[in-house]
């Protein structure tokens, strides 16, 4: 952050380049550009470098004379839209972050480099898998198909290497996180800026623990569902993965009604 440096960190790159069926590919990564806000990590800066980034772009273009240019992204599909129109010569992004599933591919036309860039993204949790396959022609995207394939982990044998890689890393934790702490008659899942059981869940225990009449909590999209029946320590880590600091205030109901509101008619713009 200091002196506006991109960190040199083991098997991390801005790009690489992979040569596929006879074709040069550029592959951008591109991390959430919020996550200065979510990490404790003031040695780093993050945003959405759109600079930088041109640089590297016109750099696998012109010197390294890429045939496509692919930019995996966890900025979100609302972000990504956004910055297929800022920079030029991406001809398909693969985005993530919102853990959106778009049936049919994003098209979003850049006017500096008179081409429609291809946006994908395949949910989240495994449970699609998002195939693109894309025909080349004078370094151009000439034709593409989206396949997507639902994912059923019952009808999936796990591999046996990584499989015991996981088994060996639980194994001091497995104890503690079988323990059984509660029962669910119903799904527990959480879903975006909509009010959800899993964030019920989470609003009701803050209510309970706190001893406060209103608990509000920021809605994730990400968090695995919990299944009627026994839930476990583990489930719990599954449904809400990351720690957030718990604040105490006074608010009054005008202004409680007011940002309610305000959050709602958010909503209602995002998701027109």
């Amino acid at each position: 952050a200091e002196w506006g440096e991109r960190p040199e960190l083991p098997n991390t790159q801005p790009y690489i380049i992979k040569k596929i069926n006879g074709y040069k590919i550029g592959i951008i990564g591109m991390t959430y550009h919020w996550m200065s806000k979510v990490s404790d990590q003031p040695q780093w800066t993050f945003g959405l470098r759109v600079e930088e980034v041109q640089n590297d772009i016109d750099k696998l273009r012109k010197k390294d004379q890429v045939d496509l240019v692919i930019m995996l992204s966890h900025m979100g599909w609302e972000t990504d839209a956004k910055y297929a129109e800022l920079v030029d010569g991406v001809d398909v992004i693969i985005g993530a972050h919102t853990h959106s599933i778009l049936y049919r591919p994003t098209l979003v036309y850049n006017e500096k480099s008179q081409r429609d860039v291809i946006i994908v993204q395949s949910g989240s949790h495994g449970k699609m898998l998002g195939q693109l396959d894309i025909s080349i022609s004078n370094k151009r995207v000439e034709s593409f198909q989206q396949t997507l394939f639902p994912i059923r982990s019952k009808d999936i044998q796990p591999d046996p290497l990584i499989a015991s890689l996981i088994a060996d890393f639980r194994a001091p934790f497995k104890e503690e996180l079988e323990r059984v702490i509660g029962v669910t008659e119903t799904l527990i899942y959480r879903q975006g800026l909509w009010q959800s059981t899993g964030d019920n869940l989470v609003t009701n225990a803050l209510r309970a623990r706190s001893k406060q009449e209103v608990a509000l909590t920021e809605p994730g999209k990400y968090g695995a569902s919990v299944l009627p029946g026994k839930i476990t320590v583990e489930d719990v880590y599954n449904l809400v993965p990351t720690d957030s600091p718990i604040y105490h205030m006074k608010i009054s109901g005008v202004d409680l009604r007011a940002m309610l509101e305000a959050y709602v008619e958010a909503g209602k713009e995002l998701y027109a």
